[in-house]
């Protein structure tokens, strides 16, 4: 009989999960988007240089993603709940009180630190969790929780336009603080029921092994063969996820698992000969893996760069704050449509995700170099905006995927911590930098081109990576800890 805890992968208790992931990834992200409304804002309230106030929506906005090794800490140890409802509470706590500071550098310490480590708190966790309870149609389950990003990025820049027309900032905050609270109880349904299955597979697979030697006739089924489990294959394979076997115990079991399986779907035969055993690669020493987090860097400070003087940018051309807010607002339904539709194609077995990846960051590169040239009217400023929404927003889908196939899923944590922290640093630094540039030259244009720059090196980056190569004449077993069995393939006798 199914257990209700195999039951809640993939169906039941994942859905509200899902949902709930959805909200926060809503509100979180639409909270670090609408940074380069308040830099206008915060420009104005407090007379300070462009590359000064730049650190407090950066460090805000960066933070969403440093605070990535927190929140992998909290849900590994404790749970994602936890993460999430730590994250809420430090949110609405710093929006609240820096609704009452008098200086920058207060703003810089309750807005940019305490708020953004909350936020990061949230965000990282809402992801992992929604990982760890589908592994049917990841990718697209994935995409589809993502999307929920481009819903928050057309409702906060109106909304807070809104605030700010009506309210001063400082009530503005204070209501973000209310609405970030929100978080803390979309964060209470997150139980752990996905943790510590003593019946899953796994643990069966290790046991049949133990008592092999000992067991009578009369022993139950499952401790006789593993191949008799009766879950569903989805169920099994989501149950292996999260338990930790040591990498000599999965070579000593799963060896016994081939010795007792005469040969797999009819059509493949396998001998033990031809099985190779890797060591799981420390992610230090994952050479795929480090280069994607350094594209990420650079993805980062350029998308950072452009978000942050976007709006200060387009009012050079005499555009209205209102104009601005709803060219920003624009960016978020092509980042939805599109990541859900990415999303659907990362579900095709055909499609290579590193070549798409590369495309759509190509194309977003010459959009945002283009910008300065051409989005000179509130119209066309709205269509760069929503053409980088289609491209890089989408983008996003294949991140997951791409991080599996480097560290595998056992260190999908871990590893979206270490990712958090390079696209973090890359969001943190590079908006300052440019806003000294502006400070320079007198010219928002100029950070606008750096921005693509960025990007087109970013690409060339992740061109080297072997994320999507040298597997496929291979066919791979991926386990716990990451290691991988390597089974060389030969057309069984006819």
């Amino acid at each position: 009989m199914t257990s209700r805890r195999s039951r809640d992968i993939d169906g039941g208790w994942a859905w509200v999960v899902l949902l709930a992931a959805y909200v926060n990834l809503l509100i979180g992200p639409g909270l670090a988007y609408v940074g380069g409304i308040f830099q206008a804002v915060f420009l104005e309230q407090f007379q300070e240089s462009v590359a000064l106030t730049s650190w407090v929506t950066s460090l805000f906005a960066s933070l969403l993603q440093l605070a990535g090794p927190i929140s992998s800490v909290l849900s590994s140890q404790v749970s994602c709940r936890a993460s999430v409802i730590t994250g809420a509470t430090l949110l609405a706590a710093g929006l609240a009180i820096s609704s009452f500071v008098n200086n920058l550098l207060l703003l810089l310490i309750f807005m940019g630190i305490v708020s953004g480590i909350g936020l990061g708190l949230t965000y990282s966790a809402s992801i992992v969790v929604v990982n760890l309870f589908f592994v049917k149609r990841r990718t697209f389950v994935t995409g589809l929780a993502l999307s929920a990003t481009g819903a928050g990025i057309l409702i906060l820049p109106l909304m807070c336009r809104h605030l700010l027309d009506a309210l001063s900032w400082r009530e503005t905050l204070a209501i973000l603080a209310g609405l970030s609270l929100q978080m803390a109880v979309c964060g209470a349904v997150m139980f752990p029921v996905h943790e510590h299955n003593d019946k899953s597979i796994c643990f069966k697979l290790f046991r049949k092994r133990n008592v092999s030697d000992k067991r009578s006739p009369d022993a139950e089924p499952e401790d006789r063969m593993f191949i008799q489990d009766d879950s569903p294959q989805t169920e099994r394979d989501a149950s292996c996820e999260g338990q930790h076997l040591t990498v000599k115990d999965q070579h000593l079991a799963v060896k016994d698992l081939i010795n007792s399986t005469i040969s797999i779907s009819g059509s493949v035969s396998f001998e033990m000969s031809k099985i190779k055993i890797h060591e799981p690669k420390p992610l230090y020493a994952n050479t795929g893996f480090l280069i994607l987090c350094f594209s990420l860097f650079l993805n980062n400070s350029s998308i950072g760069i452009f978000l942050i003087h976007f709006p200060s940018f387009a009012k050079t051309f005499g555009v209205t704050e209102s104009e601005v807010a709803f060219a920003m607002a624009m960016n978020g339904p092509a980042l939805t449509i599109s990541r859900v539709l990415i999303g659907a194609m990362g579900n095709d077995s055909k499609t290579d995700p590193l070549s798409i990846f590369v495309g759509l960051l190509l194309t977003s590169a010459v959009i945002i170099l283009l910008t300065p040239v051409l989005a000179t009217t509130a119209t066309t400023q709205t269509l760069a905006m929503i053409l980088l929404g289609l491209y890089s927003g989408g983008s996003y889908s294949f991140l997951t995927v791409l991080t599996i196939e480097c560290v595998g899923v056992d260190k999908l944590a871990a590893a979206f911590g270490w990712e958090m922290i390079a696209a973090g640093s890359g969001y943190l630094v590079a908006p300052p930098i440019a806003g000294w540039i502006v400070d320079s030259t007198g010219s928002y244009a100029n950070s606008i081109y750096l921005s693509g720059v960025l990007l087109f090196v970013a690409v060339l980056v992740i061109m080297m990576t072997p994320v999507c190569g040298g597997r496929r004449h291979e066919h791979s077993l991926h386990h716990p800890d990451d290691t991988t069995l390597e089974v060389d393939q030969e057309d069984s006798p006819t």
